[in-house]
Protein backbone atom coordinates (compact mmCIF):
# COMPACT_ATOMS: atom_id res chain seq x y z
CA UNK A 1 0.00 0.00 0.00
CA UNK A 2 1.07 3.69 -0.58
CA UNK A 3 3.08 4.99 2.01
CA UNK A 4 1.17 8.18 2.45
CA UNK A 5 -1.45 5.93 3.77
CA UNK A 6 0.60 5.29 7.13
CA UNK A 7 0.35 7.00 10.17
CA UNK A 8 4.10 6.37 11.67
CA UNK A 9 3.82 3.18 9.82
CA UNK A 10 0.49 1.77 11.57
CA UNK A 11 -2.87 2.04 9.23
CA UNK A 12 -4.13 1.57 12.82
CA UNK A 13 -3.67 5.01 13.46
CA UNK A 14 -4.75 6.28 10.01
CA UNK A 15 -7.80 4.05 10.77
CA UNK A 16 -8.53 6.14 13.75
CA UNK A 17 -8.29 9.37 12.24
CA UNK A 18 -10.37 8.69 10.00
CA UNK A 19 -13.03 7.28 12.69
CA UNK A 20 -12.34 10.56 14.86
CA UNK A 21 -12.63 12.95 11.52
CA UNK A 22 -15.80 11.78 10.52
CA UNK A 23 -16.79 11.59 14.05
CA UNK A 24 -16.73 15.47 14.31
CA UNK A 25 -18.07 15.81 11.15
CA UNK A 26 -21.43 14.19 12.40
CA UNK A 27 -21.40 16.21 15.41
CA UNK A 28 -20.77 19.76 13.32
CA UNK A 29 -23.09 17.99 10.05
CA UNK A 30 -26.00 17.79 12.74
CA UNK A 31 -25.33 21.55 14.48
CA UNK A 32 -25.44 22.84 11.09
CA UNK A 33 -28.25 21.33 9.53
CA UNK A 34 -30.50 22.00 12.52
CA UNK A 35 -29.81 25.83 11.79
CA UNK A 36 -29.37 26.60 7.85
CA UNK A 37 -32.18 27.05 5.44
CA UNK A 38 -32.79 24.53 2.89
CA UNK A 39 -30.24 25.87 0.14
CA UNK A 40 -27.67 25.57 2.56
CA UNK A 41 -29.16 21.99 3.19
CA UNK A 42 -29.00 20.56 -0.15
CA UNK A 43 -24.92 22.16 0.11
CA UNK A 44 -24.21 20.39 2.77
CA UNK A 45 -25.68 17.30 1.29
CA UNK A 46 -24.16 17.38 -1.30
CA UNK A 47 -20.49 17.88 0.61
CA UNK A 48 -21.71 14.92 2.31
CA UNK A 49 -22.25 12.55 -0.61
CA UNK A 50 -18.85 13.48 -1.99
CA UNK A 51 -17.28 12.64 1.49
CA UNK A 52 -19.01 9.39 1.46
CA UNK A 53 -17.31 8.89 -1.86
CA UNK A 54 -14.01 9.61 -1.17
CA UNK A 55 -14.20 6.53 1.75
CA UNK A 56 -15.76 4.17 -0.66
CA UNK A 57 -12.26 5.67 -3.03
CA UNK A 58 -10.27 5.01 0.11
CA UNK A 59 -11.64 1.62 0.90
CA UNK A 60 -10.76 0.68 -2.73
CA UNK A 61 -7.35 1.83 -2.58
CA UNK A 62 -6.82 -0.04 0.19
CA UNK A 63 -7.95 -3.64 -1.35
CA UNK A 64 -5.86 -2.65 -4.86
Amino acid sequence: MPSWLYTDGHLGWALFAALVYTGAGVLVGDYVWRRVTIPAKLLFAAAAGVWVLGLIGLSVALRG
